[in-house]
């Protein structure tokens, strides 16, 4: 399955404020990432890390009054659908 992601997050800082940005594609076994493509409104240089155990990245970013960032992706999704049927339905008041 192909899907398509497209995230806007919009903020203001009143002060200046270090963002880190954890809204990346993980490159799993049973996912690929096509493409993507993160844009945010600061001038001050980004800086990618590596997420907890190499899954993902996360970017760090500067931003003080008006912070916008955006981030487009198109995954391809590998996984097997589970059954189900086999599930047994909960009450809706135990939810």
């Amino acid at each position: 399955m192909r899907l398509s992601i497209d995230a806007t997050l919009d903020y203001h800082f009143e002060s200046p404020a270090d963002v880190l940005l954890a809204l990346e594609v993980a490159q799993l076994p049973d996912q690929r990432l096509v493409e993507d493509q993160l844009t945010v409104s600061t001038e001050l240089p980004l800086s990618p890390v590596d997420g907890q155990e190499s899954i993902g990245r996360r970017t760090w970013a500067a931003a003080q009054g008006a912070f916008l960032a955006r981030y487009t992706a198109t995954v391809d999704v590998d996984r097997p659908l589970p059954d189900l049927t086999q599930i047994a339905s909960a009450p809706l008041r135990s939810l």
